[in-house]
């Protein structure tokens, strides 16, 4: 078996794509990993995630690895980039972090139109969660209500 470092956008289509349709039957891991990938990925599309990495690697030289955590992350400034890459890439110039700023904002820019989708049916689902949790509550306060009110 071979192993192969994912983006968190490809991780997120694998995991939704089997996970999405029945929630209640995820275990408290499962539905950690489930809300964590749902809130912090940057990058919806996991083929435009997939082509940055491979952009990252060949016009900049950068692991793989280097190339997935800058997608994941999307710094938006030299100095937010820098850190990245100061250790491993020392002699990278002003030109390249320009360049691999503007690979990372063309991502966060095809992302932007498709985000407020996903964050309405985020929202959705959070509410139904709620709702879910609520009903389950009022199931267990239920009786004690009614001692209350006697």
């Amino acid at each position: 078996m071979e192993k192969k470092p994912l983006t968190l956008a490809e991780v997120r289509d694998l995991i939704f794509e089997r996970w999405a349709r029945d929630q209640s039957a995820l275990t408290p891991d499962q539905r950690r990993l489930f809300e964590y990938l749902a809130k912090f990925t940057k990058v919806r599309d996991p083929k435009a995630a997939r082509r940055a990495v491979e952009v990252l690697m060949s016009e900049y030289d950068l692991s793989e690895e280097d190339a997935i955590q800058l997608v994941n992350v999307l710094p938006k400034t030299p100095d937010e980039l820098r850190p990245f890459l100061f250790r491993s890439y020392p002699l990278l110039d002003e030109k390249a972090y320009k360049g691999i700023l503007e690979v990372l904002k063309g991502l966060e820019e095809a992302e932007a139109p498709a985000e407020a989708e996903v964050e309405a049916e985020e929202a959705v689902e959070a509410q139904s969660e709620a709702a879910a949790q609520a009903e389950g509550e009022e199931a267990q306060e239920g009786p004690e209500e009614g001692e209350d009110s006697e």
